[in-house]
């Protein structure tokens, strides 16, 4: 599933099936593709983000041989109006942006839960990666296809204990945890905490199975496909780099199996 905003999908797109789709049917996989975006004509200004520019409307060509859904952000915006309002009553995790990520943080949550209510019990696995993510490795599902039989597998190189809203691999019943947490917002936003999209994912999942054990890389892209080079490495101890797998003096290279 590609679920979020449209920023540059024309850029990811080529990367995510060469290095994500074809690697899951190459081993055998029968995949099924969800693409479900907000998209806007509006210029994007982000002062968190560095961006300012304008975001993609259209979707790239290849989108036709999967099952997309397209909202208007003008739209989705007037939906989670409400939601959005309760969240900025209680505090803005990122003020440098006055709101806009905030606004955005909720805006998706909805997408991801609409997203949820396409899972389809009868799938063994759901892969949920964001749509501005640029793919760095191939994709190797036989790596974690025992351990996402039963947990939340997420990378290894993002803080707060793997729990992250970028990519994760997982089985139905999880994902609907995964994707479906914006019913959980007015309940998390009782206990006074402002609603920081990891922390937030991780009060959603504290009764689940998370393991960050997933190597494969993948940068973040802002709006006109510019790529964010990412440190793999931050937020993971030393100690950890050889039960990871990860080769020494390398920004999170492994050794293919």
């Amino acid at each position: 599933m590609l679920v979020g905003f449209n920023r540059c999908l024309s850029v990811t797109m080529p990367a995510f099936e060469d290095k994500v789709l074809q690697p899951l049917r190459d081993a055998g996989c029968d995949v099924s593709v969800d693409i479900i975006v907000s998209r806007s004509r509006r210029r994007v200004v982000n002062p968190r983000s560095g961006e300012s520019a304008a975001a993609e409307w259209d979707l790239p060509p290849s989108a036709r041989h999967y099952r997309t859904r397209t909202h208007s952000a003008t739209l989705l915006d007037l939906r989670v109006w409400r939601r959005f309002r309760a969240a900025r009553r209680v505090g803005d995790p990122w003020p440098e942006s006055n709101f806009k990520n905030l606004r955005n943080q909720v805006a998706v949550l909805k997408l991801q839960h609409m997203a949820s209510r396409r899972i389809d019990d009868g799938v063994d696995l759901v892969l949920f990666v964001r749509p501005d993510l640029m793919p760095l490795d191939f994709f190797d599902i036989g790596r974690y296809v025992d351990i996402a039989a039963d947990a939340v597998v997420v990378p290894y190189w993002h803080p707060f204990g793997g729990h992250n809203d970028r990519v994760a691999l997982m089985p139905p019943r999880l994902a609907r945890r995964y994707l479906g947490r914006w019913q959980l917002i007015p309940y998390y936003l009782s206990t006074g905490r402002v609603l920081h999209a990891e922390r937030f994912l991780r009060f959603a999942l504290r009764k689940h199975p998370v393991e960050p054990v997933m190597v494969e890389r993948f940068n973040r892209m802002r709006v006109g496909g510019v790529e964010l080079h990412e440190d793999f490495l931050a937020f993971l101890p030393a100690r950890k780099w050889q039960a990871v797998g990860i080769i020494p003096g390398t920004n999170g290279d492994f050794p293919p199996r």
